[in-house]
């Protein structure tokens, strides 16, 4: 759970922490109102989730802007890291199982045949 909520924790914080703060967020935009919010969320949408690219209308290049973009994509990249190396280390310490009357065997010509139809769509 923690993988799905630091994505948009970090977007939303920073989207609101630069619109709340009109000498540094809004004073610079090339849109007011709707528009302006909607610039300043696809920026940090796109610095988390994509290599930043801002939409053709973007935030300005100001400074504070670029920091926050940076630092962004290092949270965005960095803190969605950490919850995935947790679970591999948690699965990787886990014993395996020896196989019981329930378990599916997956080196038999049915589960081949599952296996295709199912990633085949057919």
């Amino acid at each position: 759970m923690l993988y799905v909520l630091i994505f948009p924790l970090i977007i939303l914080s920073l989207t609101a922490a630069f619109v709340l703060s009109p000498t540094i967020g809004l004073s610079s935009l090339n849109n007011q109102g709707p528009h302006g919010l909607t610039e300043i969320l696809y920026a940090y949408t796109s610095g988390a989730g994509n290599n930043g690219s801002p939409s053709r209308a973007s935030t300005p290049n100001t400074w504070w802007y670029n920091v926050a973009l940076g630092w962004d994509m290092l949270f965005g990249r960095l803190f969605m890291m950490i919850p995935v190396l947790a679970l591999a280390g948690n699965l990787a310490g886990k014993k395996s199982i020896p196989p019981s009357p329930g378990t599916f065997p997956v080196n038999t010509a049915l589960f081949t045949f599952l296996l295709v139809s199912v990633i085949s769509q057919f």
